[in-house]
């Protein structure tokens, strides 16, 4: 194969790789319910894909998100918008404690809270205070 064949083979790599990389996500968190710390999950997200966890014991919770990257050119080029939804395990089974969407850049953390009344959302004082942090792999990251 001539240099050219070898450039052009390794830029179409180096492009899957990125394409690739682009399509996947670390997502972490920190919940807290009724203001204690429930866990600080980490989950590794395909875009447009839901993943799921659930954490057994008191309280029993499940969390499901979804990232998806923001396609629009007046937006910065890393804004996500997280699909996360949050159950909890209680005598009819599992129900649902919060169901949103949240936009955020790449790398940022971002705060989702449930509180009661006129309460300032805090991890101590909110049904529910949820941090997440998304990162979109790196090459090196999903090949290993």
């Amino acid at each position: 194969m001539t240099g050219r064949g070898w450039l052009g083979l390794l830029l179409v790599w180096c492009l899957a790789g990125q394409a690739l990389a682009d399509d996947r996500y670390l997502v972490e968190f920190s919940v807290w319910l009724d203001g204690e710390l429930a866990g600080t999950p980490v989950l590794i997200v395909e875009a447009g894909e839901p993943a799921s966890l659930e954490q057994l014991g008191e309280p029993s919770y499940r969390l499901t998100v979804m990232v998806e990257p923001l396609v629009d050119s007046l937006m910065p080029r890393d804004t996500l918008w997280l699909h996360i939804l949050v159950e909890l395990f209680g005598e009819e089974g599992w129900e649902d404690l919060a169901d949103t969407m949240l936009g955020a850049r790449a790398g940022e953390q971002t705060t989702l809270s449930v509180v009661e009344g006129d309460r300032q959302p805090t991890p101590e004082s909110a049904n529910l205070y949820l941090q997440a942090r998304t990162s979109p792999l790196l090459p090196a990251d999903v090949a290993n």
